[in-house]
């Protein structure tokens, strides 16, 4: 799903990653450096995980350098398509449930992610019906994040097998307290410690 695109530097601003050629990820942290002859205006930064420091690059704005050898020339990476799973069906409140799909969609879209959120789905029919349509939907994505409580929900739990199976990434943020990181309790989902 996700395939090299040249360099683009319109396209990094509206948040396509950014990657060498040769696939490590690149912090863009300048677009516009002054010098002499307005050669080289990008500067990106490049993880070194042997040094665990980052190497300052920087390019031109086609995205080519000179410093370094080709494979550290710029190329685009689609955004990545991520799929929400999370409890809908057993929450008794669905503002709720809306509100902390909603939020995590934004979260992630500032992240870069083409978020897919289907709590915006219109109600298709029966409860089977709403879930293949949801499993239409991850099928189409890279990756798959689940919301807190995922653990309590039927649907999040097939989805999760269905994630497992076909090989998209699971989303885990630093504090999370998603389907992996918990266990069920009778007063509710309780992080590991």
């Amino acid at each position: 799903m996700n395939v090299v695109e040249k360099f683009d530097i319109n396209k990094t601003k509206e948040g396509y990653p950014v990657y060498t050629i040769g696939g490590k990820p690149v912090r863009i942290i300048c677009y516009d450096r002054k010098t002499e002859e307005n050669k080289y205006p990008i500067i990106g930064l490049i993880y070194d995980k042997g040094t665990q420091y980052e190497r300052m690059i920087q390019y031109k704005i086609d995205g080519t350098q000179s410093s370094c050898g080709y494979e550290y020339n710029l190329c685009l990476h689609p955004k990545k398509k991520l799929y929400l799973s999370g409890p809908m069906s057993f929450c008794k409140d669905k503002e709720t449930w809306l509100k902390n799909f909603q939020y995590y969609e934004t979260f992630f879209t500032i992240k870069g992610y083409e978020v897919v959120n289907p709590a915006k789905n219109p109600i298709c029919g029966t409860y089977e019906e709403c879930l293949k349509n949801a499993i239409k939907q991850e099928l189409e994505c890279d990756a798959i994040f689940f919301l807190p409580n995922s653990i309590l929900s039927n649907g999040a739990i097939l989805e999760r097998s269905i994630a497992k199976g076909c090989g998209l990434e699971i989303v885990v943020l630093d504090d999370d307290i998603s389907f992996e990181n918990n266990y069920e309790t009778q007063s509710g989902i309780k992080a590991k410690n």
